[in-house]
């Protein structure tokens, strides 16, 4: 990419995110899919602080905890029930069990309920359509978004194929938002204002900007010792029946959360490289001047695994995070400074 420079440091990386001026580069008008911004399109921080603020309080843990019945009962729950009924019509007393496609079938019921309203019943047969439909959902939007950056004689065509999955989503959104606003009429006609569900459609209901108002390698087998050690402690704290919540893995589980912890450094959730603009007049990052408009692009992967920040750092080691707020704070994985990932508590 001319004109453009790439910083890995989580140093520079604080010095460059944590700027106000620095603005979002102009190829995140493909996430417009609407042709409406998002937090993600959002090109000028502020615009995305207004949305930030606006949905704040509901990404926060007090909010998040209210959901926590739903996202149990329809993520791991829900898996367990249809793999445990398996088990019970098994004559052998063994299944086989498509994982991937359970596991985004639970996640995709979990979104559904919370954002749009709207329960799944996916789990309960054995059709895999939802998680068939999902894939294509999500390859969908990334076609939508790229060629965008075509011109519509050429887009229109590579659309079309396409096209219908994202209308079943859109059909999906305005059906939910409708059945909501009905539900929340009759709540207010019956004076029962207050028993309003607590979830993220609500969330973006009530929303308002608060401002103006294989044979196993060395690393597998240490990986091998850390799974032992995990499931030992998960063992000793709760029975095999017991759904562990979010507040007993943070308070009983410090193994467990250290291995999410590396994980999540090793693979952060952000792909890539995230582009900013130099903002006017420039900045200086290390020393080196980067000129007013140029690129700026931020590799949180590279970050995650600087060698001056981690010890053997392309080594999976969750003791590192053990007891240790400080390593914990440093991972990249959902971003940093002002336009941080809204969404990083609730996940």
């Amino acid at each position: 990419m001319p004109n453009a420079v790439t910083v890995c440091d989580s140093d520079d990386i604080h010095v460059l995110l944590n700027n106000n001026d620095v603005n979002k580069a102009s190829h995140y008008r493909i996430l417009r899919f609407t042709g409406i911004d998002n937090t993600l399109s959002f090109l000028k921080t502020e615009d995305a602080l207004v949305r930030h603020r606006q949905m704040g309080s509901f990404l926060k843990s007090a909010y998040l905890s209210k959901m926590e019945d739903i996202i149990m009962r329809e993520g791991v729950q829900s898996i367990k029930q249809k793999w445990d009924t398996l088990l019970d019509q098994s004559k052998t007393g063994s299944v086989e069990v498509n994982y991937s496609d359970d596991i985004i079938i639970g996640v995709f019921a979990i979104i559904s309920t919370l954002i749009y309203g709207k329960r799944i019943k996916e789990l309960n047969g054995n059709s895999s359509m939802s998680a068939s439909w999902i894939k294509r959902l999500l390859t969908s939007l990334g076609i939508r978004a790229m060629v965008q950056l075509l011109p519509s004689i050429i887009s229109k065509p590579l659309l079309y194929t396409w096209e219908h999955y994202y209308t079943r989503l859109s059909n999906y959104t305005h059906e939910a938002i409708a059945q909501r606003k009905h539900y929340l009429r009759s709540l207010e006609d019956s004076g029962k204002d207050s028993e309003k569900p607590a979830d993220l459609l609500q969330a973006l209901i009530d929303a308002e900007d608060t401002k103006s108002n294989s044979r196993l390698s060395y690393d597998e087998l240490h990986a091998a010792s850390y799974l032992k050690k995990t499931v030992s402690e998960i063992r000793s704290q709760f029975c095999r029946d017991h759904i562990i919540t979010y507040k007993e893995c943070c308070e009983q589980l410090p193994f467990l959360e250290a291995c999410i912890f590396e994980s999540l450094r090793l693979e952060p959730v952000t792909g890539g490289t995230l582009a900013r603009e130099a903002p006017k007049g420039g900045l200086t990052i290390k020393e080196h001047f980067i000129p007013e408009g140029a690129t700026v692009t931020v590799n949180f992967a590279a970050a995650n695994r600087h060698c001056r920040h981690w010890d053997n750092p392309l080594e999976f080691n969750p003791t590192r995070f053990l007891y240790n707020k400080s390593a914990q704070n440093k991972i990249m994985t959902f971003s940093y400074g002002r336009r941080t990932c809204s969404g990083r508590q609730l996940a």
